[in-house]
């Protein structure tokens, strides 16, 4: 019988469950039958949403063809209600379980995304591209152009020195260009 592995996966900003598995076209086919399941061309692995109904889904289609090997979802999940619990009881609030704990694929990507600058941008243009990254992530931008946008920025919000990028004219734009 063959093994779809489950992996914890972060995938254009939401939780999912990666699936890995040999390329067979039984496997394949379990896959596509599933209706929340898409093919990541970045992560290159079938996903499904992180929750109990899409498990569900796939335990069923699965069932007869493949095993499940799901001990790394499961450490992901439980270590994540642990971390919930314990930053809840500190803090008296929620806070998000991404914050707390993130998958492998996210953290690498994220590194990359946001290291340091080289030059680091006045204190009254700091906002600017944390604001630009969330915005390129929302339009589902590659990490690869997310990061030559960032570095592009940081190097005009270094000229502008302590100038308010929010105020510059598209004259004054230009006129850096």
């Amino acid at each position: 019988m063959q093994t779809i592995v489950l992996k914890p996966l972060q995938h254009r900003n939401s939780e999912c469950i990666g699936l890995y598995f040999d390329k067979t076209t039984v496997l394949q086919g379990v896959a596509r039958s599933l209706i929340n399941c898409k093919w990541s061309k970045t992560n290159k692995c079938w996903y499904i949403p992180c929750d109990q109904d899409s498990y569900n889904n796939l335990r069923c289609a699965a069932s007869g063809i493949a095993t499940l090997e799901t001990h790394r979802i499961k450490e992901y999940l439980s270590g994540k209600k642990q971390m919930n619990r314990s930053k809840q009881d500190l803090s008296g609030k929620d806070k998000t379980p991404t914050e707390i704990l993130q998958p492998v694929a996210l953290q690498k990507n994220r590194n990359r995304v946001t290291q340091k600058m080289s030059t680091q941008p006045h204190e009254n243009n700091q906002h600017v591209i944390p604001a630009l990254i969330r915005a390129l992530q929302l339009k589902a931008y590659s990490e690869s152009t997310i990061r030559t946008y960032s570095n592009e920025i940081a190097q005009y919000l270094s000229a502008l020195k302590g100038h308010d990028a929010d105020n510059m004219s598209p004259e004054r734009i230009k006129d850096y260009l």
